[in-house]
């Protein structure tokens, strides 16, 4: 029989000698030892690494804007600041919440893209630690700890974590409400806590509609079975309980914001969804062709998460997939589509491949139990191979995974042109004032309002009506901007506009599709005149 030696790694070891230099190495293994088994029960580890990556990606410092949507939400917020309404003065075909609270957020540390993007981060490291605590629930460290790395190097994902955008911290609330539910294991607090939530995530994008299913499936399959099971009068209380707390806290946030308007938050989506059919189809088309590019190895590490997790009867799994299934169905049904819905996809995918990392991770501890292991040499040939083999495609399949991150960053981001902003920055120190702009992110830079009822300039309301000429003119007579800044849709504007913005503006520089232009002196007098 082999003699086992103690281990010196161990705290409790004892040492020959008590010498004071073994005594401070005996404290500081303890102290390590501690602080690993804290780090990974909470789970902190996992936005202390977000952390690091993000502060070496740096999106906080990036010049310019990752979407055409970050300019429109943080004007938004700078109105809201301001004490424009949201839904009255100012244009808005999304709910409020993160625009009030990137309003608060600015209150407390100023108004400025860098602030905007941390709180973002904030919320991303918040949707990774509750996607861990709810991983650990079902599969060991390992598991959990890969299938969180593996979202991370999702599409898109690390991009969407540094810009100012309304999906992802509309999901990362509700992780924290399947994390609050599901660690609470069936008591009140949780339930209401979940719901309350759920609630804040609907008032920040509705897409997280997406997991109500899923949500309903839990309750429906809730509890163990046997004795202990709750009774299905008890499931179906628990559930209408906890959507009726959703409900009912969505819409005190919706008065408490005036922002139940179903005509801007749904029937403006339903008419650009109606409008211009045949592009919507292929855009939708070209999404999952290029979901399924990306995704490939995701697909099949999940598919056999799948069947394992079946086949152990394990509940855990019904979440995530019906979650996948929801979220697949209807996007299908639902334009256009754009990059950044990917991620309705993405944290369910992972979710599921948390449970294929795991059939890997149990049949090589079942390997390892064996005596001796290597009577198997078959067994040790396939989980060696399967996991190179795995490792190798999510490095390298579809291309280089450090060529995909450098990609994602920079696709479908809007052209910066500095100069615009640098001459913005330097006349509205002489003559501050509105300005007229499809490109609010200038604006926003140079701490400069744009007219409210023109926050909002997108293809979205061009191509389905819900902006005319006339609307844009009123604009100019309500607000008088000192400013007209076009770009994103410079060729578009009818005559009526562009007469407007010819007889009272000058041009002062164009560069590409930019172009700048500041009110006539001679009418900047004559708006003094009638004002005095």
């Amino acid at each position: 029989m082999t003699r086992q030696l103690p281990s010196l790694l161990t705290p409790t070891h004892r040492l020959p000698s008590k010498s004071l230099p073994q005594r401070i190495l005996i404290w500081i293994t303890a102290l390590f030892d501690h602080s690993w088994r804290s780090l990974h029960r909470s789970g902190l580890f996992v936005p202390l690494t977000f952390a690091v990556i993000m502060l070496w990606r740096r999106p906080f410092t990036d010049a310019g804007d990752f979407d055409y949507d970050e300019g429109i939400n943080l004007m938004k917020s700078l109105l809201y600041t301001l004490g424009y309404r949201l839904y009255a003065d100012i244009w808005n075909d999304q709910p409020p919440l993160l625009t009030a609270l990137l309003s608060w957020w600015f209150r407390g540390v100023g108004a400025s893209v860098a602030a905007a993007r941390v709180l973002i981060a904030l919320f991303s490291a918040a949707l990774l630690w509750s996607f861990y605590l709810v991983l650990r629930r079902s599969v060991t460290l390992f598991a959990a700890a890969v299938a969180v790395t593996l979202l991370m190097l999702s599409e898109y994902y690390l991009r969407l974590s540094g810009a100012v955008m309304i999906g992802l911290p509309a999901l990362a609330l509700a992780m924290v409400a399947v994390t609050l539910l599901l660690q609470g294991d069936g008591r009140k607090w949780s339930l209401i806590a979940s719901a309350l939530v759920m609630a804040a995530a609907c008032q920040t994008k509705l897409f997280v509609a997406a997991l109500f299913p899923a949500f309903a499936l839990y309750f429906l399959a809730e509890g163990a079975t046997g004795a202990g099971a709750p009774t299905w009068r008890q499931r179906l209380r628990h559930m209408t309980s906890w959507f009726a707390i959703v409900a009912v806290a969505f819409l005190a946030q919706g008065l408490y914001f005036q922002s139940l308007n179903v005509d801007l938050l749904v029937n403006s989506h339903l008419t650009a969804q109606a409008s211009n059919q045949a592009t919507a189809v292929a855009d939708g088309i070209n999404f999952f062709t290029n979901f399924y590019q990306q995704h490939g190895v995701y697909l099949v590490i999940a598919l056999i998460g799948i069947i394992y997790a079946l086949r152990q009867r394990q509940r855990a799994v019904l979440f995530p997939l019906a979650w996948f299934l929801t979220a697949v169905v209807g996007l299908a049904l639902h334009r256009p589509l754009w990059y950044h819905h990917v991620l309705l996809l993405t944290i369910p995918l992972c979710w599921l491949c948390a449970f294929g990392v795991e059939a890997w991770v149990q049949f090589l501890l079942k390997l390892i139990a064996q005596q001796p292991w290597y009577t198997a040499p078959a067994r040790v040939t396939l989980l060696a191979t399967s996991a190179a083999a795995v490792i190798a495609a999510l490095l390298l399949l579809p291309s280089p995974l450090f060529t995909r991150l450098s990609e994602q960053a920079s696709i479908y981001r809007p052209l910066y042109v500095w100069e615009v902003v640098q001459q913005l920055q330097e006349d509205e120190k002489q003559h501050p004032g509105f300005v007229f702009t499809d490109r609010p992110f200038y604006a926003f830079k140079a701490e400069l309002p744009v007219t409210p009822a023109m926050t909002v300039i997108s293809s979205k309301r061009f191509k389905s009506g819900l902006i005319t000429e006339e609307t844009m003119l009123d604009a100019f007579t309500e607000y008088k901007p000192e400013y007209v800044i076009l770009q994103r849709f410079t060729n578009d504007y009818g005559d009526a506009v562009m007469g407007e913005i010819d007889s009272d503006y000058e041009l002062v520089l164009e560069i590409g599709p930019a172009r700048y232009y500041q009110r006539h002196e001679e009418k900047k007098n004559s708006l003094l005149d009638d004002a005095s």
